[in-house]
Parts: C-alpha cells; sequence; structure tokens
C-alpha cells in the first residue's frame, strides 16, 4: 500500500521576505530574519511601487544588484547606486522617500532555515509534473514513517498521546554526553512505538519494522550546532533501511 510522499530535501529557499532599508544616503543596510548563504546568484532584492488608489502593489522586474553580504549572511550592505532605475533610497536633503516595500528571495543557511528549522527535511505535499500526488511505498514508505514519528511533537496526536518524540524539547541545549544520550533514548522511544502501532495496520513485511540494528549520532564537522543522525531498521524481509535526519540545536 502507497502513502503520500511528505517528506523532502529543503531547499531553505526563502521568497518574498519584506526587508526594512536602514540609513541614510548613500550608506543603507537591511537585515534579513534569516542567515543567508551570501550566493548573489541565488539572490533577489526588488523593490515595489504602489498602485494609486489600490493596496496592492506592482512588482519590480528589475531587482538591485549593488550591494554585499556581511560576513554572518544576515546583513545586506548597500552600494553607493543601490537600486534600480527610477528608484530612490531616502535622502535628507531632497526629502525623497523610497517604494513602500521592499522584499528579498534568497537561499538561508540550513542552520537557520524556517521551514526545516535545520532537519534539512521539509513536511509537505508534492505533486509530480503532471498533478499527480508523490507516493511512496516500501523502502522509502519506511523512512517516511519513521521521519513522520520523530518530527512530530510528542503529545499533539489527540488519538495517540504517546506518538511522536520530544526532539523539539532538545533546542538550545548545550551538545553534551547527556544531550546524546537523551536523544538516543528519544529516538528509541519513538521508533519502538511505530513497530507496536504496525500490529494494527496493513503492512507487507518490506514495510514492517522488526528492530533499529544501528543508531549513530556524530557532530556536524561544518556546523557544529547540528547533530546528523543516522537510524538503520531491519524489516521482516531482512532487509535494511536507512534514515537520515539533521538536528539543529
Amino acid at each position: 500500500m502507497k502513502d503520500i510522499r511528505l517528506f523532502n530535501l529543503c531547499d531553505h529557499k526563502i521568497i518574498d521576505e519584506i526587508i526594512s532599508i536602514e540609513g541614510t544616503s548613500p550608506s543603507f543596510t537591511s537585515k534579513l530574519i534569516s542567515a543567508s548563504n551570501k550566493n548573489k546568484i541565488t539572490t533577489f532584492i526588488r523593490g515595489y511601487d504602489s498602485v494609486a488608489g489600490l493596496t496592492i502593489f506592482s512588482k519590480a522586474l528589475i531587482g538591485i544588484t549593488d550591494y554585499s553580504f556581511s560576513t554572518d549572511g544576515q546583513t545586506i550592505i548597500f552600494g553607493g547606486d543601490p537600486v534600480e532605475t527610477s528608484t530612490i533610497f531616502p535622502d535628507n536633503t531632497t526629502g525623497r522617500i523610497p517604494p513602500p516595500v521592499y522584499k528579498a528571495d534568497y537561499v538561508c543557511v540550513s542552520s537557520s532555515c524556517p521551514r526545516c528549522r535545520g532537519t534539512k527535511s521539509v513536511k509537505d505535499i508534492f505533486c509530480s509534473t503532471t498533478g499527480k500526488l508523490l507516493t511512496v511505498e516500501t523502502r522509502d514508505k519506511i523512512k517516511e514513517r519513521i521521519l513522520k514519528t520523530l518530527l512530530t511533537y510528542k503529545g499533539s496526536n489527540i488519538n495517540d498521546e504517546n506518538y511522536g518524540s520530544g526532539l523539539q524539547d532538545l533546542i538550545g541545549e548545550e551538545i553534551s554526553l547527556y544531550t546524546s544520550i537523551r536523544l538516543q533514548k528519544e529516538i528509541q522511544d519513538a521508533i519502538n512505538h511505530l513497530m507496536d502501532l504496525q500490529y494494527t495496520e496493513n503492512l507487507t513485511p518490506e514495510e514492517t519494522i522488526t528492530r533499529i540494528s544501528n543508531l549513530s549520532i556524530e557532530q556536524d564537522e561544518t556546523e557544529p550546532t547540528m547533530l546528523n543522525v543516522l537510524i538503520s531498521v531491519t524489516t521482516a524481509s531482512y532487509d535494511e533501511v536507512t534514515a537520515k535526519l539533521t538536528i539543529s540545536l
């Protein structure tokens, strides 16, 4: 039996984030909500002109190109001519004002992503190019069931208060041996409960988990506040399925 595909690799793309312009001519900056990856190729900053008599805005076709990112990737530093043709930033000497709204599209770093919250996996329903819902089965179905269980806050399911995990409670914790042990217990408890629920479902041997065969938790080499989790389970058909999860603390 197929399940709807819910989890996909997050692209960390932020669309239409409203940004505030600070400063006076010719020095202007803006602060993004999330830290960007500082890649100008995937960044688009533009102003919106108000439409007379309406509360909507017409989209600027030409973006702002004269800018740079700060070292943290969150502050935008505009250049001497920071806007597109016919648009002017505030100027104390002339009293001119900018368009009412500035927006930015950009790719943020995974640890700062508001969509996946550092897990690198986003929960959403996706369709194929022909408009059909994407589905999963067998091995991919097991991976998705594991991710869904771990990323569901324990107690949030009104039909089963034991479904899910307490991984979100660990956000903000300092990475230590205690954190690793607690994380390991949360994962084991969540998957063990998932295995108990299998007896009430019509699953094939290829879709039935019999045990956790391996669980490893390692600190990310490039982002020290993140933990990479590798979970391997054995199925009733004697196959081994591995699911990956990144947790940002």
